[in-house]
């Protein structure tokens, strides 16, 4: 009842994408069929495509430093 958007499957891609098109136009990000978005339109959800999967996950550039790793290694929730 509370949930706006999900995406599904893998998110790397589909949230820089949904992100840029609510950048662009917040009101109207439904127009544009952001692969792997599920959403609710008045009463009825709507289950985008599915986008297709990425087959290098290497090639994606993450910034370690902003995540403290230990956190999940040890379960320490501080």
């Amino acid at each position: 009842r509370c949930i706006d958007l999900i995406i599904t499957g893998e998110g790397e891609e589909a949230l820089l994408e949904l992100c840029n098109v609510i950048s662009e136009d917040k009101k109207n990000f439904k127009n544009y069929k952001v692969a792997n978005l599920v959403y609710k339109d008045n009463e009825k959800i709507i289950v985008n495509p599915e986008r297709k999967r990425i087959e290098n996950i290497d090639i994606i550039d993450l910034d370690w430093s902003l995540i403290d790793i230990n956190r999940y290694i040890t379960g320490d929730k501080k």
